[in-house]
């Protein structure tokens, strides 16, 4: 009984940790961020906060194109 409700607090742990440090860190402090270059007219920090979302960008379009390359292949197999 205690050994289920470990497991299960740990992975709600683990949903929350992956999501705090995906989304949080990874899109909305970075948005919070570029918002704030923004509004302080800042060249150099509108700058940054631009070649941060055109990386971000290109990695998600990969990794999408990543998966459906995958897809294909793992699913067309012999193995």
């Amino acid at each position: 009984m205690f050994s289920k409700l470990l497991s299960s607090c740990f992975a709600i742990y683990i949903a929350v940790s992956i999501f705090f440090d995906s989304f949080v860190g990874g899109v909305a402090f970075p948005m919070y961020s570029s918002f704030r270059a923004i509004e302080s007219n800042q060249k150099l920090e509108q700058e940054h906060w631009l070649r941060y979302w055109i990386g971000w960008t290109l990695e998600q379009s990969l990794s999408e194109v990543g998966k459906l390359f995958l897809e294909y292949f793992c699913h067309n197999s012999n193995f």
